[in-house]
């Protein structure tokens, strides 16, 4: 969603959304970061109308929001559309060209056709022994209006195999931005979203009766007391160097994913 299409609100709505929405944030356990105050500030504003309605049934049960309730409410209701959506909607799009494509190709070659069916029934009306030159004028004349819709269907065809690249194009970077929204930039696994999404799929995918799917967590003991004495940069050797082991020893459907700080999983 673009935020610039989303938030229509003036300088005065603008300020007072913003207060609402940091009273509410003090009184919940989550930190004033960015995805907290989206949350809330779409709660307050009205933007979101599913995220108000999830968000007024908790507030009425009296849960005091966390981090995780926080960035789940923000994964489900605010942010892009989720990889699966994004390249459903790449796809379908394709398919759409791809299908109008072939019928104005259809249709070129049944104008094609025609036309050259009249081209024949033309030469045989103007022959002397039918005497038919007036006939023969009017099909000159219908030819005239076939040729004319064959340069157009045909500028149509071009048209359409210019816009079918196109969509490719972005189909592809559909893919690609799903990729890269879905990798952790430090260690090249699949970040939690990536996760949640292999997760779902591997769920959705299970056949009934059928064995589920095994879960692996991993938490670096003491790695906080590594990034206080050695240094930033050396835990996050640390936890790219994990990163490398875990790649090389998951295989075929297996994802491995950097759930959060110095948390791994694997399923």
């Amino acid at each position: 969603m673009e935020d610039g299409m989303k938030y229509r609100h003036s300088a005065a709505q603008s300020t007072e959304y913003l207060r609402l929405a940091v009273k509410q944030m003090t009184q919940h356990a989550a930190g004033m970061h960015p995805a907290s105050y989206t949350v809330w500030y779409e709660y307050v504003s009205g933007a979101n109308p599913a995220l108000r309605a999830e968000l007024d049934s908790l507030l009425q049960g009296g849960v005091r929001l966390g981090d995780e309730e926080i960035h789940d409410l923000y994964s489900r209701h605010i942010s892009e559309l989720d990889a699966r959506t994004a390249l459903r909607i790449g796809d379908s799009v394709s398919q759409l060209v791809s299908h109008v494509s072939e019928s104005t190709a259809v249709a070129g070659d049944e104008a094609e056709r025609f036309g050259s069916s009249l081209a024949r029934w033309n030469e045989e009306l103007v022959d002397p022994a039918t005497g038919g030159d007036a006939l023969a004028s009017g099909v000159e004349d219908i030819l005239r209006g076939t040729r004319q819709m064959q340069k157009a269907v045909s500028t149509l065809k071009l048209r359409l195999a210019e816009s079918a690249l196109e969509t490719e194009r972005l189909r592809e970077e559909v893919a690609r931005a799903r990729e890269e929204a879905l990798i952790d930039g430090l260690t090249g696994l699949s970040n939690r979203k990536g996760f949640d999404l292999a997760l779902a799929t591997c769920l959705d995918e299970l056949l009934p009766g059928a064995a589920g799917p095994c879960l692996l967590m991993i938490d670096l003991d003491h790695f906080k007391r590594i990034n206080d004495s050695l240094g930033h940069v050396f835990g996050d050797r640390v936890l790219a160097n994990v990163g490398q082991i875990l790649r090389a020893n998951v295989k075929g459907k297996d994802t491995a994913a950097r759930y959060g700080g110095e948390e791994f999983a694997v399923v």
